[in-house]
C-alpha cells in the first residue's frame, strides 16, 4: 500500500485528475481512511518525501519478497484447488455421459432390441 500526507494526497488528486478541491475531498472521503488501509497492509510505502526514498522502500520490499518462498506455497495451493475443480468437473461430465448411455437389451437374438437407459 502506498500512502502520503493528506494535504499532498489532495493536491496530487486535484492536479492529476483535474478535480476541484470539493470533488477531490469527496472522493477521498468515499474511501477507507489511509490509516485503516495502512494498518491492514502487509507493506506500506510512504510516498510523501523524495522519489529516491520511495524507490529505496520499494527496493527493500522487493528484496524481501524475492527471498521469500511464500509465493511458492500460494502457487501450490492455487494449483491444487484448480486440479480439484477440474477433477470434479471431469467426474461430473463422466457421470452425466454414463447416466445417459443407451444399451441394447438381451443378447441372444430373442430380445426386443429396444434401448434402455441406465
Amino acid at each position: 500500500m502506498v500512502t502520503c500526507e493528506e494535504d499532498l494526497q489532495l493536491q496530487r488528486l486535484m492536479e492529476i485528475r483535474g478535480l476541484s478541491e470539493r470533488d477531490a475531498k469527496l472522493m477521498i472521503a468515499a474511501q477507507m481512511p489511509l490509516e485503516d488501509k495502512a494498518r491492514r497492509a502487509q507493506y506500506v510505502v510512504e510516498n510523501s518525501g523524495a522519489l529516491s526514498d520511495t524507490e529505496e522502500s520499494v527496493r527493500e520490499i522487493h528484496a524481501e519478497l524475492s527471498s521469500s518462498r511464500f509465493h511458492w506455497r500460494v502457487r501450490l495451493a492455487v494449483a491444487a484447488a484448480f486440479a480439484g475443480v477440474v477433477a470434479l468437473l471431469y467426474a461430473a461430465a463422466k457421470g452425466v455421459s454414463a447416466g445417459t448411455r443407451k444399451l441394447t437389451g438381451g443378447g441372444g437374438g430373442g430380445g426386443s432390441g429396444a434401448a434402455r437407459e441406465l
